[in-house]
This record gives structure tokens, sequence and C-alpha cells, in this order.
């Protein structure tokens, strides 16, 4: 997964970020050239086709092989309301309306005890497509694994159980069941009450009569799910009533034994004896209460007087009273009438006068009579009265008893009800759930039958082949961008505009092994109208360009490595400008000089280095051509220590020297990224050319060898693009 991601990181910088050989991050601009990978792409047609060719074979064959397989399809509708033959609520079911119902019910359809209802039905224990013990062909893994297990149980002395017949069917039942649950697949229609079965089987026959039988068994299972919780059901009510019976009848002999104990009929009888009685009594006493008052009053009244006469008004009332007042009145009147005719002390007067003290006499003894009949009354009031409240007091004790006797017999009453009420309901249901006891209500029903599928449903050959052609092209394509990523060498002078974002000097084409290089610029005519002298002279070009300014004589050939071309770029680079200019082409590689091999001179001549370090003259050292050759001066057969000669102020004057005699100084240099000889001459010289073999040498190790230059200061005229493929050179 690391390489995973760090490839996909090159491919992403790859394809987003225009890498320049400078260091100036500013420079880079995010681009998308695809123009550059579809070309890549195009340069590996053939094999991208032939890699998507070999796949696309290999997936027919392979895809001819599977066995193939159909898919039949029933369709059920799942009722939201099930059907009632009468209006009676069901003894058990599940609301419809509820969120998870339709999930359920998909559950249930997949559930083991459909399944294995379908398996017993069909007897695909008999199949072996479901039971794999019947297929007798052994695999030589398999045998392996046999082998490999009886050395194990060997080694350890474990003795291998062998399992009873039960254990057998329920492993064996276990394999096809969840054979036979993978090949299932329920899905619900949206916004319908609908819910598709798809079995998918090697036989088309036994993919349809699964389907079929996966709906008949979900229907059955329903029926019979609610059939046995009604029988369930019907059975626990009939136990159970005959329980209420048994408390009903208890209850209501308890009430009725309470009623004859304590002399009640019911409680009407109750509430009539206490409010009579109350009442009534309370009546009685409130009328005594109220004549005891009336009575004590005139009593008091009377018996506090000084006299009777004033007490007339009070005593009025009686019968005798009322006569004698009469009689007094009478005599009065008379004695009036004859005070007018006679004195006081006439016979009549005196008659009469003794008349009227005898009523009045009477009067008064009558009044002591009333009075004392008076007191006898109220004391008489006075003890009815404390008869009345004693028995109202009874009463109303009496009354609290029987409050508690009502509510005594109202719970008795009540449980009795209750029993009553409850067996009742016990019974209608008792009577509703054996009514419908043999109504068979169904919750789903087929819309569609799965028929017989004529087309296998996989694998699709056409789409599989198609989907593997496609990706093979698309692997194909992407290996040959990833390996190009991850190379991350340049293979053409456009590749190297594309991974730096600038021009190299030129490119040169790969001479091939059977090409003589080492005399191949002897003679330029030899050579004259190649790719290769077109290349030299693009360099010398582009040299002579970018010298307009600053007047470079001398220039250095190096490479970030060993192998990679800079005595071939120099030694022809030489020979071409010394068509236009006297040129002398130095050998500075002292750890494995080999200029004088291409010109076929013995190394072991005197050089540069006989010149610095003995008594000999400059012109001795160098070799001439003649005209439109460029002369050679070799290293010398001196054995030196080459940073110290080469940064030696003798080497500096003797460039200095050459460059007042030569138009065009060419020197070849050890690889940089080796040693630093080359940094050493280039400062002195200040214009480096470096030669970069093409799908050999790393990007990286270019970048650290321009990065080496421009920390010293030191200018880069170019980058040439060595052994170049001639295919991509021609493009």
């Amino acid at each position: 997964m690391r390489l995973f991601g760090k490839l996909q990181q090159i491919i992403i910088k790859d394809i987003f970020l225009k890498v320049g050989i400078n260091d100036n991050p500013q420079s880079e601009e995010p681009v998308i050239d695809l123009g550059k990978y579809l070309a890549l792409i195009l340069r590996n047609k053939y094999r991208i086709l032939l890699f998507s060719v070999v796949c696309t074979i290999v997936s027919f064959i392979y895809i001819s092989n599977v066995t193939q397989t159909y898919t039949a399809t029933a369709t059920l509708i799942l009722e939201t309301e099930a059907k009632k033959a009468v209006s009676i609520e069901e003894v058990v079911g599940i609301d419809p309306s509820q969120k998870g119902y339709f999930k359920t019910q998909l559950e249930i359809l997949k559930s083991r005890r459909i399944g294995m209802r379908v398996i017993e039905k069909l007897n695909l224990y008999k199949q072996p497509e479901f039971n794999s013990s019947l297929v007798t062909t052994t695999s030589p893994i398999n045998l392996v694994k046999g082998k490999i297990k009886a050395w194990m149980r060997s080694l350890t002395n474990d003795v291998e159980s062998i399992p009873s017949d039960k254990e057998l069917q329920e492993k064996l039942s276990y394999k096809i069941f969840e054979k036979y649950r993978s090949l299932l697949h329920v899905e619900a229609v949206p916004k319908t009450h609908l819910v598709k079965i798809h079995f998918t089987s090697r036989d088309p026959k036994i993919a349809s009569q699964i389907a079929n039988a996966i709906g008949e068994a979900y229907i059955e299972e329903n029926i019979y799910s609610r059939l046995d919780a009604t029988r369930q059901t019907s059975g626990w009510i009939s136990s159970r009533l005959k329980e209420l019976r048994q408390e009903l009848v208890a209850s209501e002999e308890i009430l009725t034994q309470f009623l004859t104990e304590n002399r009640l009929i019911d409680d009407e009888g109750i509430d009539n004896q206490i409010s009579n009685s109350i009442n009534e009594l309370s009546f009685k006493l409130n009328s005594i209460v109220e004549n005891r008052v009336a009575l004590e009053a005139k009593f008091n009244t009377i018996s506090n007087a000084d006299s009777y006469t004033p007490l007339l008004g009070q005593i009025s009332e009686h019968p005798r009273i009322l006569a004698l007042k009469a009689d007094l009145a009478r005599a009065e009147q008379e004695i009036s009438q004859l005070s007018k005719r006679y004195g006081p002390k006439h016979d009549a007067m005196k008659a009469q006068t003794v008349r009227r003290d005898n009523v009045l006499e009477e009067l008064n003894r009558q009044i002591k009579l009333v009075i004392a009949g008076l007191g006898k009354d109220l004391e008489a009031m006075k003890v009815q009265e404390s008869m009345l409240n004693n028995e109202l007091k009874q009463k109303k004790d009496e009354f609290h008893r029987l409050s508690v006797v009502k509510r005594q017999y109202e719970a008795l009453k009540t449980e009795a009800e209750t029993n009553k009420n409850i067996l009742n309901v016990f019974l209608n249901r008792y009577k509703e759930t054996t009514a419908t006891l043999d109504f068979h209500s169904e919750n789903a029903r087929f819309t569609d039958l799965a028929v017989v599928p004529m087309f296998p449903s996989k694998p699709n050959k056409k789409l599989v082949v198609l989907i593997s052609t496609a990706l093979s092209l698309l692997a194909a394509s992407a290996a040959v961008i990833a390996m190009d990523i991850l190379r991350n060498t340049i293979e053409s002078v456009k590749h190297y505009e594309e991974r730096t974002g600038t021009l190299p000097l030129a490119g040169i084409p790969n001479i091939g092994s059977k090409t003589p290089i080492k005399s191949i610029f002897k003679n330029l005519k030899t050579i004259e109208g190649s790719n290769l002298l077109e290349s030299l002279h693009d360099i010398k070009i582009n040299l002579s360009l970018s010298d307009t300014k600053k007047k470079y004589k001398t220039t250095v050939i190096t490479s970030s490595l060993a192998g990679e071309g800079k005595t071939l770029v120099s030694v022809g680079l030489s020979s071409v400008f010394s068509q236009t200019e006297k040129t002398l082409l130095i050998d500075a590689n002292l750890r494995n000089p080999s200029i004088g091999e291409y010109y076929n001179l013995d190394q072991s001549r005197a050089g540069w280095s006989n010149y610095l370090l003995e008594e000999i003259t400059l012109s001795n050292c160098i070799f001439e051509q003649g005209e439109n050759y460029p002369d050679i001066l070799l290293v010398g057969n001196m054995r030196v220590n080459p940073q110290e000669v080469l940064s030696s102020l003798k080497f500096e004057e003797m460039i200095s020297e050459l460059e007042s005699k030569y138009d065009r100084i060419i020197i070849d240099t050890p690889p940089t990224l080796v040693v630093n000889d080359s940094l050493i001459i280039s400062k002195m010289c200040n214009n480096v050319v470096i030669v970069l073999q093409s799908n050999n040498t790393r990007l990286q190790s270019l970048r650290n060898v321009i990065a080496k230059f421009k920390k010293h200061e030191v200018n880069v005229s170019g980058v040439v693009v060595n052994k170049i493929n001639k295919r991509f050179f021609a493009s």
C-alpha cells in the first residue's frame, strides 16, 4: 500500500507539475499535458494491444468454462389488511402500518424456517448443486489437505471422533441452507407493496420451482402461525373459563351469605333503614325541642311573676281559665252598673263584690293549677327529649355499622359483577376464536409466479469480455505511464522538454555497437548528411548563439556519471568547430584518459601534465592534425594528484595561454558526481555542457549536477541528450 501511495504521488506530480531544471519553485505552473501521455501510449500501442488481446483471450477461455446460472423471479404482494370472514379482531398479528413491517417480512422470507420448509418440500438433499457430498470428484488440493490433517493427528495422537447420524444430518442441513441462502435474493419494489423473490441455480427448472416454493412457504407459514396462535389462545381461554366460572360462583355465594347474616335483602334495604330511622327521629326530636323551649319560656315567665293577673295573657289559652276570665268580666261589669245607682255599702253592691271576689279567687286557684301542670308537662317533655336523643344516638351508631356493612356488601357485589363481566368477555372471545378456527386468512398472494428462465443470468460473456478488454487496455496504458514515470529518465529531446520545461542543446542518436565510433570522426565526409553530424552542428550553433554576449572560447564537456558519451561529444564537437575555427581538444580526464584512442595516439606521449611538471614546451605537447581538424592535447605520462594539478595557478595560466592561440577550446573532463575535476576546471572557463545518456541517467542526477555548478556560479550552457533511440529520434 505504501508503494502504491508513493506511485500515486509520483504520477500526480508528474501530470500536474512541469518541473524545470532550474530550482526556482515559482516557475512551476500546474498543467495537464494530455498530449504527452497520449503520445507515450501511441508509441507503445502494439505492446498495449498485445497485452489486451492476451487478457481478452484468457478471459474468454475462463468465462467459457464457467457454469451458467439461471435466475427465476416470483412476485408477491403483501396485504396491508388481512381478510376477515366476520368483523372479529384477530388473536395474533403484526400491524402493517408500522414502519419496519416490510423489512420484517423480507427477513422472514430469508429466514431459516422458510428455507428449511422449501428444502424439505423440494428434497434439495438429493441435488448435487446443494449437496456437495453427492459429487465424487476429489481435487488434488483436498487430497493434500486430508493427508496433512492425518499427519498432524498422528503427531498429536488425536483420535478422530466419529460424529453421530444426527450431527451429520444437522451439518448437512446447515451446509445446504447456507448454499440455498447464498443463491436467494429478496427485494422490495420501491413505493409499492410488491416483493420480488429471485433465486439463482444451474438448473432453470429448479430456480423457478424454488422461487415459487419460497412464496408458497411464506404464505403457508403465515397461515400456520396464525392457526397455531388461535388454537393456543382458544385452549388457554377454555381453561381460563373454568377458573372464572369457579371464581364467579364463589363470589356469589359469599355475597348471599353476607346478606343472610346481616338480614338484608339488598343495598336498597340498607339505605331505606338508615334514611327512615334517621329522618323520623330527627323530625320528632326537633318538634319536642321546639315545644319544650316554648313551654319552658312560658313556665319561667309565669314562675318569676309577682302576681297572677299579668300572667293571664300567658295562660289564657286554658279552657277553665277562659271561662273564669269571662265570669270575672261579667262580675266587673255588673259592679260597674250597680255603682251608678248604689253606694259601696249597698247590699246589692256587697253581694256582687263578694261574687266577684269568689270568681277571682277561683281564677287564682286555677292559675296555680295550670302553672303546676305546665311544670309537669315541661318535665315530661325533657324526659321525652332525652329519650329521643338516646335513641337518635343509637340510630347513628347503627348507621355507622350499616355503612361498614354496605361497603363490604358493595365490595362483594363489585367482585361478583367483575367476575361475571370477565367471564362474559372470555366466553365471547372463546366463541369468536372457535367460530373462525377453520378460516385461513392470507397476508400475501402471488401477482406473478416464477417461470422457467430461457437465458442464463450469469455469466454475461459479452459483457465480461468487453470489460476485460477495456480494463486490460486501461491497465496496460496505466502501466506504460507508470513505468515511464518511475523510470525517471529521459528518452528523447521532446521528453526532456516535457520533464524539465527547457530545451536541450541537441539530441544525438544512438550510433550502434557495430559502428567504429573511434574512427568515425577522422573524416567528417563519411558521416555527411547523417543525423549525428546534424546534431553536432546543432550543438555548435546553439553554443555560438549563446556566446554572442559573452565570448566563451573554452567549453567544458562533462556528465553526471561515467559512460554517458561525453568523450564522444567532445571529439565530435571539436571536429565540427574545426571546420570554421581553429580548435583545440584537451583531454583533462587524468583518471581515465581516452581521447588518444579516437585518433590512434599513444597515451604515453607527452601532454599538458608534462608541460606543467617538466621543462617542455607546450607546442611539443600538442598534436596538430592540420587544417579542418582539431589539435589534440593529451594528459601526458606524468603521475600527479589530479585536483592539486588542476587547481594550480600554472594550469590556469596554461588555459589562458591556449585561449590566446585558439578560437575554440573543448575540454573533456571526468563525471561531475564522481569527482570534482570538472568543477575546478569550469571555474576557470565558466562555460559547461552536460551530456545526458537517454534511458539511463536519472533526472535527479542531472538536477544534482546543475545545482552543483550553480552553487559555484558556473554558467551551464545546456544539456546534450546522447544515445537517443532511433525511433524516438525520428519523431
